[in-house]
């Protein structure tokens, strides 16, 4: 099991465990670090190796008067690094997919739902700046396809369907070909495995280029800004705000558009407890609209723990666990 230094994680358990601070402890520290702009504050993750995540997903796609939206779970599992000390992840995602509120039922989506399956769960390694970089279980994923494939073509006849499976053939025995094609159009990736973890001077944003699959098979670049908020959140969470352009640069006036971010980070761990994302893309006079939503469900498959969440009265502190935790989700959900 690879240790070592990592630019992004904080590895120290023992040190970590050890820390109980009361949110009033934790926020007045917090607040004066980020405040002071003579103060590099560095922000890493605590997430121990073998600790799990579960989160739910809920994309929108707007498009004149249609609503396209997708809802899903996913399971996050940090793995040993690489020798080379890169960070790993398991990522698996929930068999149960529902696009506008209902299971996939027309052939064409069901047949995409299956096929997308056999990528899971998925070994992923994230570079020093803690972006997607790789696929490294590629091997297991083309065994499940050959098995899978075997099974489809009981259940699926044309010529389109063979073309479909010919494609996805070659796109998973092609690692160049399979990693291009997750970086160009998962939305989970592209969102949660953002370079979030950095240096932040002071109240100063960050400048920094990313990209997101806003066009079918195409990851298009934004020139963005990333920006540590001096203050807890209400519910006692550090927030991180990341606003964007699409790079006029190098698309000219032929694609435009803007993008908004907001990640809520536990104060203590600083893992993604809530993202909210909205795109906004206009492309021969045409405007839509992209939403996405990442909530935590599940912490190492135990129910959340809100314990760092502020109480704003003697009543709120008498309040049973489970009001709390509706209460706590009703406020993020509505962000």
């Amino acid at each position: 099991m690879k240790r070592g230094f990592s630019p992004l994680f904080d590895d120290d358990a023992s040190r970590l465990e050890q820390q109980h601070l009361t949110v009033s402890d934790s926020s007045e520290r917090y607040m004066a670090t980020v405040a002071n702009s003579n103060t590099v504050k560095r922000l890493k993750l605590h997430w121990p190796i073998g600790h799990s995540m579960r989160y739910g997903v809920r994309l929108e796609m707007y498009l004149k008067e249609r609503k396209y939206e997708v809802k899903y779970e996913i399971d996050l599992i940090r793995l040993a690094n690489t020798d080379e000390n890169l960070n790993c992840f398991s990522i698996d995602r929930s068999k149960e997919l529902f696009i506008n509120e209902m299971e996939p039922d027309l052939m064409v989506d069901q047949l995409a739902h299956e096929v997308s399956n056999v990528l899971y769960p998925m070994e992923i390694v994230v570079d020093f700046e803690g972006r997607f970089s790789e696929i490294q279980n590629l091997t297991q994923i083309q065994k499940r396809w050959v098995k899978l494939k075997s099974e489809l073509k009981s259940k699926y006849e044309g010529n389109i369907v063979e073309s479909y499976f010919s494609r996805m053939e070659n796109c998973i025995f092609d690692p160049f070909l399979l990693n291009s094609a997750i970086k160009q159009q998962d939305w989970f990736l592209n969102v949660f495995f953002q370079p979030i973890y950095s240096n932040y001077n002071g109240l100063e944003a960050k400048d920094l280029h990313v990209h997101f699959p806003i066009i079918p098979f195409h990851n298009v670049a934004y020139s963005s800004k990333l920006k540590l908020l001096s203050e807890l959140s209400d519910l006692g969470m550090i927030e991180v705000l990341a606003t964007g352009f699409i790079d006029s640069e190098i698309y000219g006036h032929e694609l435009g558009g803007e993008y908004h971010s907001r990640y809520m980070l536990h104060p203590h761990t600083k893992q993604i407890w809530l993202s909210k994302s909205d795109w906004s893309v206009i492309q021969n006079d045409e405007i839509r609209y992209i939403k996405l939503d990442l909530f935590c469900i599940a912490n190492n498959g135990d129910e959340l723990d809100f314990d760092f969440v502020k109480q704003n009265s003697a009543s709120d502190q008498r309040s049973d666990a489970n009001k709390k935790k509706e209460s706590i989700w009703k406020k993020l959900i509505k962000m």
